[in-house]
């Protein structure tokens, strides 16, 4: 199996769920408070792990409690933290609240945004960088460090996938120059591209301009309604499983690991979407981020009953 270096950000979950998104002013009556790791890097570096990949992680969280408990949780579901460093800034805060299955986040970036440029090109992760196969990047740390972290990764000829969360207009040619295989979904593809997505001919024709603008290949997730995946050439559609949604928080970081683990085990990138689609089904059945990841086991039975 290849090996999976994720770079990216470690948060703190703090989740609430309420029957109705507030209003500007408004006040309500939430239920179902909990805390649980999170963070787009550590939720799809943990995704991999957990469903059986060789992962690295390089992140940066704070020398909290906070920070403790992330590395533990990390370290349970069996992904290297040996390149996790620690600050006096606090870890970083996603404040997560869920309405009927969906969620809108607020973040706090705290010590993720001391992962800096001259970090992640110093030598301290020379060998890191050599050891890895695949890269897996996210825009939950500087935009300057994703951009030094996806050339250094293939200057040591790595392949990188780029997850552009939270939506990013600012993405160029700097970053996406290095990037194989972008993962946005439908909102961040529509920033990227310049346009809205509201059908999938529309959705089509942003991953063509993706491709044909920065040469990188192009998966959009779309939620229920599955991924597309547009490599220059050819289209490929997988629709989603269909199953009852408790929280779609992990639902895009579980696709992903899961894509990247499938693919890390030789799978074409066709066949890694499908596994990566019984992930995400089985991550949003449970609620919370880490805590709603499966393991091998529960994708099998997923694939096996569909």
């Amino acid at each position: 199996m290849k090996h999976i270096l994720v770079i990216g950000s470690m948060n703190m979950d703090l989740i609430i769920h309420t029957d109705k998104f507030p209003k500007i002013g408004e006040t309500l009556a939430g239920y179902g408070f909990s805390s649980a790791a999170g963070g787009k890097g550590a939720n799809q570096a943990a995704a991999a792990a957990k469903l059986g990949a060789d992962v690295r992680f390089i992140a940066c969280c704070g020398n909290d409690t906070n920070g403790d408990i992330l590395i533990k949780a990390l370290k349970d579901l069996g992904v290297d933290c040996s390149c996790v460093l620690r600050s006096d800034s606090p870890t970083g805060t996603a404040m997560i609240t869920v309405v009927n299955g969906d969620n809108c986040i607020i973040i706090d970036h705290g010590a993720n945004f001391m992962l800096t440029p001259e970090i992640i090109n110093s030598e301290m992760f020379t060998e890191a960088f050599g050891w890895a196969d695949i890269v897996i990047l996210q825009l939950e740390i500087p935009l300057e460090s994703v951009e030094a972290a996806a050339a250094r990764a293939k200057q040591n000829n790595a392949e990188v996938f780029l997850n552009p969360a939270p939506a990013e207009n600012r993405l160029g040619d700097s970053i996406l120059r290095n990037v194989d295989y972008i993962i946005p979904n439908e909102h961040e593809a529509a920033a990227i591209a310049g346009c809205e997505l509201t059908g999938e001919e529309l959705t089509k024709k942003a991953a063509e301009d993706i491709y044909s603008r920065y040469g990188c290949k192009v998966i959009i997730t779309l939620g229920e309604n599955g991924s597309l995946y547009y490599d220059g050439e050819k289209y490929h559609r997988k629709q989603a499983f269909k199953v009852d949604a408790a929280d779609t928080t992990a639902a895009g970081d579980s696709f992903i690991g899961g894509l990247c683990m499938a693919y890390a085990n030789g799978k074409s990138i066709e066949d890694s979407m499908t596994f990566a689609s019984a992930v995400s089904a089985c991550a949003v059945q449970k609620k919370g981020a880490l805590p709603s990841l499966p393991d091998i086991e529960e994708v099998q039975k997923l694939l096996e009953k569909s």
